[in-house]
């Protein structure tokens, strides 16, 4: 996406050269201080762009944590409290019920609310007795450790709305630009074609512009010279 923004950006900066060079070339009567004001406007939307899709990138990425984490801990939850209570059988009856073959984010805080739930009904544990807790390397979690997981992935995932709509409406922010840059580089060119004949000096200098944009956008692009409209 940015590297069509760009390539309309590019493309302006060639129209301007352009203008400068050709003064009798004013296309819709503007002089080229306007088109770099265009230019210049396309920076601060492109930069609240990229902030916005930075800022819901890592949202996506700290809600992703937060289920691996709780997931995680679903899985350690089970099995050390299968091993601990093998000899119990009403304890072993309600274990054996918990899902385990949680797939999506909802099904994994499906899964730690019921985990939650049996862990705080558990008998005490060990000598002398003991609230059960569940080891993880040299940590050590609780029930209040697993409440807290939960707690922080439902909060990842509450903060994903507001970071995803920020984002679409900065990127429909950009697509109107990109749009509007399009349309003024286009509508220069009609005007370039239709005032200087072929073969004409400024003929070759606005038909240049054209010639320079498609390098620029070559580079890693899917092709074509003209860059979409974007609706």
């Amino acid at each position: 996406m940015l590297l069509q923004f760009d390539f309309a950006v590019s493309r302006l900066r060639y129209l301007k050269a352009a203008m400068t060079e050709i003064p009798s070339f004013r296309p819709e009567g503007l002089l080229p201080a306007d088109i770099q004001s265009l230019i210049t406007s396309a920076g601060p939307v492109r930069a609240d762009y990229v902030s916005r899709k930075t800022s819901l990138d890592g949202a996506r990425a700290l809600r992703r944590s937060a289920c691996a984490s709780l997931h995680a801990a679903c899985i350690d939850f089970n099995q050390q409290a299968r091993n601990a209570f093998r000899k119990n059988p009403t304890v072993m009856e309600c274990l054996e019920r918990l899902p385990t073959n949680d797939k999506s984010f909802q099904q994994t805080l499906d899964r730690a609310d019921m985990a939650l739930v049996q862990w705080a009904a558990l008998p005490l544990v060990g000598t002398p007795p003991a609230v059960f807790s569940v080891a993880q390397g040299v940590a050590v979690l609780t029930l209040a450790g697993m409440t807290a997981l939960h707690a922080a992935a439902e909060t990842a995932d509450g903060d994903m709305p507001a970071a995803e709509q920020d984002f679409l409406l900065q990127q429909a922010r950009l697509h109107g630009k990109q749009a509007e840059m399009h349309d003024q580089m286009m509508s220069a060119l009609r005007q370039g074609r239709s005032q200087f004949p072929k073969g004409s000096a400024e003929r070759e200098v606005i038909e240049a512009i054209q010639t320079k944009g498609r390098k620029t956008r070559g580079a890693g692009a899917e092709g074509g010279a003209e860059p979409p409209v974007v609706p």
